[in-house]
């Protein structure tokens, strides 16, 4: 998914916060910011039981017309209905399989139905908690910021 929030705050200010909250003693956050205003940053997350998911953020804080904005990507993963269906629909596939005596194939099958699963829900918890803490530590939001009207 693509994303663009906007800030009152200036570039090298978004660095100096996003440098500060990564290195908080506490922080869920991990990566890099480059003073240019690149950065990358990962989160990871329970997905079920002992499984890990980690997701990645790309993006750039750049300034152009007059206000801050932040550009990037992260990985979205799937909604709970496309998550079952993943797992479902190869877990049916191993089924089918095993009913067809080909059982190396239903093993892996079924093992990819648990990963795909794994990743597809690890990813749509992480880059909403990733967006998140982006909106929170930059005072960004979604909607370009109003100027005040000069007034005649």
């Amino acid at each position: 998914m693509r994303f663009t929030l906007y800030t009152e705050k200036t570039p090298s200010d978004c660095v100096r916060a996003l440098t500060e909250r990564m290195q908080a003693p506490r922080s869920p956050l991990d990566g890099w910011v480059e003073k240019k205003g690149r950065f990358s940053l990962t989160l990871e997350g329970h997905v079920i039981g002992p499984f890990k998911r980690r997701t990645r953020m790309d993006g750039e804080i750049v300034r152009e017309g007059g206000e801050t904005v932040i550009r990037g990507q992260v990985a979205e993963g799937a909604p709970p209905s496309g998550q079952l269906l993943i797992l479902f629909g190869l877990l049916g596939g191993a089924l089918l399989l095993l009913l067809l005596e080909q059982i190396a194939l239903a093993l892996v099958c079924a093992a990819g139905g648990l990963i795909g699963y794994a990743f597809a829900r690890g990813d749509w918890e992480n880059s909403d908690r990733l967006l998140a803490e982006i909106e929170r530590t930059l005072k960004a939001s979604p909607k370009p910021i109003k100027k005040p009207s000069a007034k005649k």
